[in-house]
């Protein structure tokens, strides 16, 4: 790949602070070799995950990085699958995507408990690029026990109301892309997407999923979706989490700065 266009990654983040090294960290040891810009948005969170992307934000691999703040004055519990309100979250995500700057040529939105391989955005770039592809995302397989689909990649297929998760998903590792009806948690989106007035809040949209109504409208546009069989990333969801696979020395050091860091906070505020 002879051109390595500016990217921004990141993604909105509440209530994880248990997440933010694994999340941050591994994104901050992509090994692209273009300018990567880091954009987090903190919305109502109530740990200590502000402080986590500052530390993170100010210590990791980037040529930028910027952390803002928006509170809604979300419910404590939003992040309870069953109590959630889906338009917090798509809210969420278009502000992120307002971060950007406007030399920015492709965004990458991950979600804050997935964790990526270190090869993940020269990967999807590239096959975005060869296969003229705006919306590219990779399969996420959920740590905690998952099924024989990829977690965040649906398609509808002929004769059905709505998307659903398509059998044998996990064991395609085939080259190339794919086209599916949705996608989301770790999502290479370009600037043309955006540009051309697709926002994650639309109106008489239902909001069954915090990205259902942006791929909807993707399609629509003539931008469809598509994922990457053989790009593969972890969804762990809840702590404890593992970051044993990222062999990148430099992110373990990274690693031990910052639980010295927040070791040394708590005993300050110890007393």
């Amino acid at each position: 790949m002879l051109h390595f266009p500016t990217v921004m990654v990141g993604g909105p983040v509440r209530d994880r602070e248990w997440a933010v090294p694994m999340w941050l960290g591994g994104l901050s040891c992509q090994d692209y070799r273009g300018d990567v810009r880091l954009a987090v948005l903190v919305n109502d969170s109530v740990d200590g995950t502000l402080d986590a992307c500052r530390w993170w934000a100010d210590n990791g691999r980037w040529s930028r990085a910027q952390v803002n703040v928006l509170n809604w004055g979300c419910p404590t519990d939003n992040n309870v699958r069953r109590d959630r309100d889906y338009l917090q979250f798509a809210r969420a995500r278009d502000a992120w995507t307002c971060m950007r700057d406007d030399d920015v040529e492709w965004l990458l939105q991950v979600d804050s408990d997935v964790q990526l391989p270190a090869d993940t955005l020269s990967r999807l770039i590239e096959l975005a690029t060869d296969h003229d592809v705006k919306v590219l995302a990779a399969c996420i397989q959920n740590a905690w026990g998952a099924p024989n689909f990829a977690g965040n990649v649906m398609i509808c297929p002929s004769g059905y109301p709505e998307p659903m998760h398509w059998p044998g998903f996990l064991s395609d590792r085939s080259p190339g892309v794919k086209p599916c009806d949705l996608t989301g948690a770790a999502v290479l989106i370009h600037r043309d997407v955006y540009d051309a007035g697709i926002t994650y809040v639309l109106p008489d949209v239902g909001l069954e999923t915090e990205d259902g109504p942006f791929c909807q409208a993707c399609i629509a546009a003539g931008y469809q979706p598509h994922y990457a069989p053989s790009i593969w990333a972890t969804h762990w969801m809840q702590a404890p989490v593992s970051t044993a696979y990222l062999s990148d020395t430099r992110y373990h050091q990274q690693m031990a700065d910052w639980h010295a860091h927040r070791a040394k906070e708590l005993d300050h505020a110890a007393g």
